[in-house]
């Protein structure tokens, strides 16, 4: 118990002592210089109330004894690239969309009555709502969110266009070309979920634009492979009907012809081998 008013008594002597050093300094003392830079924003927090007020470039005269410099914010722009990660669409297949931040900064009004104060809100969110020196990661995370609600909600068709690419004078194969038109639209409503969920609550404006589409490599092998099937499963139809059977007849018949075929050659070679 003594301890503890020992303690409180402390306290209240250094509390005292603080605010009798402010009351009584000439004028001339009472402050300090804060100069912030030109590309900054200096943040510096009441150590009493412990509010937090944002200074733009310019030099300013601090409360001595009541006033702290806690950090300070870029205002310039920081555009980067986020790493290419796959999302799933409707239909589960994963697709990667090629983005790229064009415009990162701190949300920055220059005319109307109100423009300096929603720039101090802004530049006082993205250091108290947020750990500042990790918001490429935190909006990357949002990034891959928006991209995700994006995907989810369409189907692979939605995203390609399956076009026919010939590979020889006989064949052909489906190739996947995306949809620019679908691009767009999906670049739109990632930057519409940034605004809501990055620049309103943090106070950093944030741009993308999505480049491009690309499926998994074995995804679009596998997709050449089934457009292969259908295709001879054409052929052995075009021949069942020429020859007056049904398509699972013909389709056996082949069967028994290519087993037939592979034990002949198999008996060549051991009369070969004697």
């Amino acid at each position: 118990m003594t301890l503890a008013i020992v303690t409180a008594a402390l306290v209240i002597a250094l509390i005292s002592t603080a605010l009798l050093y402010a009351l009584f300094q000439r004028p001339q003392d009472k402050g300090y210089r804060l100069e912030v830079e030109p590309t900054e924003a200096a943040l510096v927090k009441d150590i009493f109330t412990g509010e937090v007020r944002a200074y733009l470039p310019g030099n300013y005269t601090l409360t001595l004894g009541f006033d702290r410099v806690v950090g300070g914010v870029s205002l310039k722009d920081e555009p980067w690239n986020p790493p290419p990660e796959g999302a799933s669409t409707a239909d589960k297949v994963n697709v990667t969309l090629d983005l790229v931040v064009v415009k990162q900064k701190i949300l920055q009004l220059e005319e109307g009555p109100d423009a300096e104060r929603i720039t101090l809100e802004a530049i006082r969110k993205a250091w108290t709502e947020i750990s500042y020196e990790n918001r490429n990661q935190l909006i990357g995370i949002k990034i891959a969110a928006a991209r995700q609600n994006a995907l989810i909600i369409r189907k692979l068709e939605d995203l390609f266009d399956a076009e026919e690419e010939e590979v020889g004078a006989l064949a052909s194969r489906t190739k996947y070309v995306v949809k620019k038109d679908m691009l767009k639209e999906i670049e739109e409503e990632i930057n519409q979920y940034l605004v809501t969920n990055v620049t309103e609550p943090w106070g950093v404006e944030v741009l993308v634009e999505v480049h491009d589409a690309k499926l998994p490599e074995r995804l679009q092998e596998v997709a050449e492979e089934i457009e292969a099937a259908i295709q001879e499963g054409k052929a052995t139809k075009d021949r069942a009907a020429a020859a007056g059977v049904t398509s699972q007849e013909a389709f056996w018949a082949e069967v028994l012809v290519d087993g037939l075929n592979a034990l002949g050659g198999h008996m060549r070679k051991r009369g070969g081998a004697r």
